[in-house]
């Protein structure tokens, strides 16, 4: 749409400049490549038809459109030229922010950014980060699509809702059951009363013990890099949110999904790193110490677009695309309307946007205390000797 419209602009250019030509003698010739005539120190009429090219051939000069007199110099004729096209890619920038404007629905509001944002437009821009709480939000989760079976469609609901109760119940089921006994065999739980500070397994495990200690201060630490990456997008997200529910005529549905997903992301990283100590630290050997971490990272990206799990890919997360409404409309107000900006102010979920950011910010600090703490408790405690033998555990320790 808008490609045919910069040509119909062209064309009505190039009319305009003809009539000038052939007022001024110069000869109406319609065809691409100028081909001068009178030799190199001839008149050169045909190069003002093609605007922004330079014709170079054997013994012809340089065409420039200032020949009959009638552009002046070639370089006020790339300036104009130059700003005849921003004006265009302004126009067509605009006519798109106004038509996503028109949504809807949030998968309306997707489907509107798939067709009128241009490739050209989120090159070299950041994606968004996808996860199955935001791909709900944005209404590309709980719907049928005409274009595939129903059964595909039920399989894809159903194992995103599967995955948000593995996710909240997996990690603090790992921690409660070797920490106090929850669902495990007695020789399993740990006492930790009787091998706390007696360091006796470095005698034994040294290289495993340290490694599991590296592994440990290392996973707190990315999940505290996680959890402030989480943040900045996800106040993005919220602020999109707010942003489009203030322009659009529809109440775009879906926000509360995004609530969702931070208190399941400061959830899961919270309980992955305690479980850390009683998951990791109890290896015996550095094979069991790489698969537990990896197995604890696979619990908390679970959720991710493009993750271990086939539901959902990259390409059903418009990421780039969102992240151009970010910051060409939601950052900057588009447009620019204090009454909106007023609205934004007094939206009453400000309050709420303020708990989760302090959830966030609390979550960071209690990983980043992690960092420290939990590897010392790796560190100081023999595990081999607080394992409690099989049929001698009593409510002691459980």
């Amino acid at each position: 749409m808008f490609r045919n419209l910069f040509r119909r602009k062209e064309g009505r250019r190039d009319a305009q400049l003809r009539k000038r030509w052939q007022a001024a003698g110069c000869p109406d010739v319609r065809g691409r490549v100028a081909r001068a005539k009178d030799g190199p120190n001839g008149p050169d009429c045909e190069a003002a038809m093609i605007p922004m090219r330079k014709l170079e051939h054997a013994g012809v000069h340089r065409a420039r459109n200032q020949m009959c007199g009638l552009m002046g110099s070639s370089d006020a004729q790339d300036q104009e030229e130059s700003g005849f096209l921003s004006r265009s890619f302004g126009n067509a920038k605009s006519e798109a922010k106004s038509f996503i404007l028109q949504a809807s629905s949030t998968g309306d509001l997707v489907d509107r950014c798939n067709h009128v944002i241009q490739e050209e437009w989120v090159a070299g821009k950041l994606d968004l980060p996808g996860n199955v709480y935001r791909m709900a939000a944005y209404g590309k989760l709980f719907f049928f699509d005409a274009e595939t079976s129903q059964l595909f469609d039920i399989s894809r609901i159903c194992g995103c809702c599967l995955i948000w109760l593995f996710q909240v119940f997996g990690a603090p089921t790992l921690f409660l059951a070797y920490a106090y006994g929850m669902g495990v065999s007695c020789d399993k739980v740990i006492n930790w009363r009787q091998g706390f500070m007696t360091f006796s397994d470095w005698k034994v495990l040294g290289t495993t013990k340290l490694l599991a200690v590296v592994a440990i201060a290392i996973f707190c630490l990315n999940g505290v890099f996680v959890i402030m990456d989480e943040r900045r997008s996800w106040e993005k997200m919220d602020r999109m949110f707010n942003y489009l529910n203030q322009r659009t005529s529809t109440w775009l549905r879906g926000e509360g999904f995004l609530f969702l997903d931070a208190f399941t992301n400061c959830w899961v990283i919270l309980w992955c790193c305690l479980a850390t100590i009683v998951v990791i630290g109890p290896a015996d050997n550095p094979r069991d110490v790489m698969f537990d971490s990896l197995g604890l990272l696979f619990l908390y990206n679970l959720d991710d677009i493009s993750g271990d799990l086939g539901f959902l890919n990259h390409d059903d997360w418009p990421g780039q695309r969102l992240a151009w409404i970010d910051e060409e409309m939601a950052a900057v107000n588009w447009p620019q309307d204090t009454v909106h900006a007023e609205e934004d102010a007094d939206h009453p979920k400000i309050g709420a946007k303020r708990i989760i950011v302090l959830g966030y910010w609390l979550t960071t600090v209690v990983c980043a205390s992690f960092v420290f703490i939990l590897p010392f408790i790796s560190a100081a405690t023999s595990y081999s000797v607080t394992t409690v033998e099989a049929g001698s555990c009593t409510n002691e320790w459980r």
